[in-house]
């Protein structure tokens, strides 16, 4: 197996955030249709991990998602792009008049290259982790509409 390098981690970041706008796009495509909502996009610091460590890559803004409502927002924050059994991971931020929830989304893509393959999984989702699809994500949103 060839050894890492600075320029492969660098690669991992920026198929990273690729990633990550090819999800929001697709849930910009999955709101068509629906009513008085507003989303914003922008962007948190991210979180240094070991291997940015390592080659001293310093941290950079991380692309984050919000849908708003009059009943709530739903937030996606990318929380850690080197995770055991998955290529990244980003929380669901569930925040109604009424309750707040957590999920998270996993990347289960079988490697660099592969489309992304998005699961989900939380407390109230019946399996450990559930396709992340327009069927899903209209479940999630009901919460807010």
């Amino acid at each position: 197996m060839a050894r890492l390098t600075k320029q492969d981690v660098e690669q991992k970041i920026t198929d990273w955030f690729d990633r990550l706008e090819g999800l929001y796009k697709q849930i910009d495509a999955w709101l068509e249709g629906l009513s008085d909502y507003s989303v914003e996009r922008s962007h948190t610091f991210q979180r240094t991990e070991e291997l940015m460590k390592k080659f001293a890559i310093k941290p950079k803004d991380v692309p984050t998602y919000k849908i708003k409502t009059k009943r709530g927002t739903i937030s996606f924050f990318p929380t850690a792009l080197w995770v055991i059994g998955a290529d990244s991971k980003v929380d669901i931020h569930i925040d109604t008049t009424k309750e707040k929830k957590h999920l998270m989304l996993f990347d289960m893509r079988n490697g660099n290259g592969d489309e992304s393959n998005w699961q989900v999984s939380g407390d109230d989702l019946k399996k450990l982790l559930l396709h992340f699809d327009k069927k899903v994500f209209t479940i999630i949103i009901k919460d807010i509409q």
